[in-house]
């Protein structure tokens, strides 16, 4: 019955494990998997435990929950790794973390969105140039076209444009519809 206990789900379906982990308690997420907590289990919403510790931004839930066997590569509904989330929020220790244990910095989601271009539409200047720094591509591309640079043009992040083109964005790259980073910047 007590083994039962970790494997509870809550109406979102998280389980014990997963409040550990969006909590950052590293210890309580160690005694739970060592209880019978399943290191991969999922939300209602597809988010793994992974994901709860690397988008509150737990870099020490993090690297306790890859030690204990998460998949840095797992993703959710809408493709995102939990490195996306990282991104997304901010997270520049969590994003070191997970891309020290295995995360593809490349990777795109389903969504089609880079851990880059994810970055560079929440405007996070830090974030974009650890991202680089550790290896993600300022000139990949999503299937429309868009850039990094794209991305930050049209959200208008002035600072990481300045920022990516210092990295080696290319001005000259053009989307889909044949805008460029600046045709974009220009309409928002």
């Amino acid at each position: 019955q007590r083994a039962e206990l970790v494997h509870t789900q809550d109406e979102r379906g998280a389980t014990a494990l997963h409040s550990a982990a969006y909590t950052g308690h590293a210890a309580v997420v160690k005694a739970l998997v060592a209880a019978g907590a399943n290191v991969h289990s999922r939300t209602d919403d597809g988010d793994t435990v992974l994901h709860c510790a690397a988008t509150q931004g737990h870099a020490g839930a993090v690297k306790a929950l890859v030690g204990l066997g998460a998949d840095v590569h797992a993703q959710t509904g809408n493709g995102f790794t939990a490195l996306h989330d990282a991104a997304q929020r901010g997270h520049v220790e969590v994003a070191k973390a997970l891309v020290a244990l295995g995360a593809e910095l490349n990777m795109q989601g389903d969504s089609d969105g880079c851990v880059l271009h994810i970055a560079t539409l929440g405007g996070n200047v830090e974030m974009v140039k650890v991202l680089v720094e550790l290896g993600a591509d300022v000139h990949a591309k999503e299937k429309d076209g868009f850039t990094a640079l794209h991305h930050a043009g049209m959200e208008g992040h002035a600072a990481v444009v300045r920022v990516l083109v210092g990295l080696g964005a290319s001005v000259h790259d053009r989307q889909q519809n044949g805008a460029t980073a600046l045709h974009l910047a220009a309409q928002h």
